[in-house]
């Protein structure tokens, strides 16, 4: 089975939970960044100052579903451009 890996990831909460609130507002900003980097500071700035937004997105940092969200969107996307790059039909000229 060459076309799958396993990933063994170990979640800290209580580590989480001492994180400033702009130190959330970060992490978060790394994981769903912006194109240019000046939105993406205003982005982090935003966030830290409204603290729902920080608890929400700290509780979602703990967990595993919302950290593997990007890598699977990153994977299916090159998954889907090699097959369709490899696995599309052919014309076969005759002759």
């Amino acid at each position: 089975m060459s076309n799958h890996f396993h990933l063994v990831v170990s979640m800290l909460p209580a580590e989480a939970n001492a994180w400033s609130d702009y130190q959330v507002a970060e992490r978060w900003c790394r994981l769903f960044p912006k194109k240019k980097h000046e939105e993406h500071q205003a982005k982090i700035d935003a966030i830290a100052a409204n603290a729902a937004r920080v608890a929400v997105y700290r509780q979602r940092l703990q967990g595993t579903a919302w950290d593997t969200r990007p890598c699977q969107i990153c994977l299916t996307s090159r998954h889907h451009k090699h097959w369709q790059s490899n696995h599309s039909p052919q014309t076969k000229l005759p002759g």
